[in-house]
């Protein structure tokens, strides 16, 4: 049932980086208007360095103008990318 505050998500992430992906990894991905956050712990790259997640279940909308930011951190490291909605 659809009650106008919920939606569901997919998305994919892709590794870019030199050599081989890590192993393992965890993921943020929060949002600013929504104030909404989902943390998944030791993630995996399938195949060639890509994961793919659909249907996901956000329990708050997103505006157009939401500014999403997924926070990677793997092996000591930690990066922040700024998506973008499709």
């Amino acid at each position: 049932m659809d009650d106008g505050k919920s939606q569901t998500a997919s998305y994919i992430i892709d590794f870019i980086g030199e050599g081989d992906p890590p192993e393992t990894f965890d993921y943020i991905v929060s949002t600013s208007i929504a104030k909404s956050e989902q943390k998944v712990t030791d993630a995996s790259f399938k195949g060639k360095g890509r994961l793919e997640e659909g249907n996901i279940q956000h329990e708050v909308r997103v505006a157009e103008d939401e500014v999403i930011v997924a926070e990677f951190s793997w092996d000591g490291k930690t990066e922040k990318v700024v998506l973008e909605l499709k």
